[in-house]
C-alpha cells in the first residue's frame, strides 16, 4: 500500500455546498433520500477525509478511487 498524504482540513473548494459532506450536514440524506441514493448508488469513488462514497468527483472533497 503507497503512503499517499492523506487530507487533514475540511475542503475549501467552491463547489463543497454539492459535496456528501456538507448535504450530510443539511440533513440532505433524510430530507431528500432518493437524490442521496442516486448520488451513492453504483459508487466508484471514496473520500480520502471523510470516508463517504459516490459515483461521481463533484460530491466529494478529496475523491479516490475504490
Amino acid at each position: 500500500m503507497s503512503k499517499e498524504k492523506l487530507p487533514t482540513s475540511r475542503c475549501q473548494h467552491a463547489g463543497h455546498t454539492q459535496h456528501l459532506c456538507a448535504l450530510a450536514d443539511q440533513y440532505f440524506h433524510v430530507n431528500c433520500p432518493d437524490e442521496f441514493r442516486a448520488i451513492v448508488k453504483d459508487a466508484k469513488l471514496k473520500c480520502q477525509f471523510c470516508g463517504r462514497v459516490a459515483k461521481n468527483r463533484k460530491n466529494l472533497c478529496y475523491p479516490t478511487e475504490l
